[in-house]
């Protein structure tokens, strides 16, 4: 801003705006090379954080009545009906082994629907957060090994936790195998 004196006009507090706008634009470097940045939906199941891509999530609801269903593998925890659509429920913990309890919820458990071309799953969840921005630098590919379980994807470090990345198509693929030769 230029000095005041009495023969000079006043500035009005949008020229002065502008005139700081202008000054900020001219100190600070653009940054042509901007991380790119990934939209995550995040999850927790008992200690551990779990991240999907939001184009996977059909939708989050509470957890009402599940049926169980005979002869279901322990991990599937039966069906529930969602919106009109009988949706499979699966207990992640119970797949991946015991992953012990966490900390308490704030909320009721929710309900995850994921979706993949036209089957669906819904997975038990603890906690949900919203939508967050992960940059694609911070993410760190483990290590492959037989005992990893093959939707399990890479692994993202966000507000001091370690998130698991989820691939959607190959946990519904595991959960909800197509018939051989079908359509």
């Amino acid at each position: 801003m230029k000095p005041l004196n009495d023969n000079a006009p006043l500035e009005t507090p949008s020229q002065q705006l502008a005139q700081l706008a202008g000054q900020a634009a001219v100190a600070e470097p653009v940054n042509d090379t901007a991380d790119p940045t990934t939209a995550l939906l995040l999850l927790r199941v008992g200690k551990r954080w779990f991240g999907v891509l939001p184009e996977t999530v059909r939708q989050v609801a509470m957890k009402g009545h599940v049926t169980r269903v005979p002869t279901a593998p322990p991990y599937v925890l039966g069906v529930t009906l969602i919106r009109g659509r009988l949706v499979p429920v699966i207990a992640l913990e119970g797949l991946l082994g015991s992953v012990g309890t966490g900390d308490t919820a704030q909320t009721l458990p929710r309900l995850v629907v994921l979706r993949d071309e036209h089957t669906e799953i819904a997975v038990v969840a603890d906690e949900t957060r919203g939508l967050i921005e992960h940059s694609a630098r911070e993410t760190a590919e483990p290590a492959r090994s037989s005992e990893r379980a093959s939707f399990l994807g890479a692994e993202i470090s966000w507000d001091g936790r370690m998130v698991c990345m989820l691939d959607v198509p190959a946990l519904i693929a595991q959960i909800a195998p197509r018939a051989q030769g079908g359509p």
